[in-house]
């Protein structure tokens, strides 16, 4: 099939004008690389001077149990505990379980963490499963 000229010319220029606008492009960035990398070190030297070391990265220490909110009495069974607890399936229950279906805080309804504490304390000093429902600790 035969192109006309006029055609022929507008895709030259296209192509020209797209892998010229590609080279400054990478240049650009090649440039901007450079350009950081000599920031970087310039600043990296002036750390080291004032005695500051840049390569090691601290790692976080430990939160403390009594400044750890996954530690309070109300949640830690529930993360860290036995799964088959009472306390754990009924939790459960309240959770979101994915698909369509959703349930407690998933469909908006509040979670009363205090109740639900005290709801497992009674529970634990009876022995009772019954005492955790997920109907009582929806507000």
């Amino acid at each position: 099939m035969q192109f006309s000229p006029k055609l022929a010319r507008f895709v030259r220029r296209a192509l020209l004008t797209t892998g010229v606008l590609i080279t400054v492009l990478a240049l650009a960035i090649l440039v901007e690389n450079w350009r950081g990398d000599r920031a970087w070190e310039a600043y990296e030297t002036k750390a080291l001077a004032r005695g500051q070391l840049l390569k090691e990265f601290p790692a976080p220490s430990k939160v403390p149990a009594s400044e750890n909110f996954l530690r309070t009495p109300c949640l830690e069974p529930l993360l860290f505990g036995d799964t088959n607890s009472p306390a754990h399936n009924a939790f459960s229950k309240l959770a979101p379980q994915g698909g369509s279906a959703l349930s407690g805080w998933a469909r908006g309804e509040a979670f009363d963490f205090i109740k639900f504490g005290s709801l497992q304390s009674k529970a634990k000093k009876s022995g009772s499963e019954s005492a955790i429902t997920p109907k009582g600790v929806l507000q």
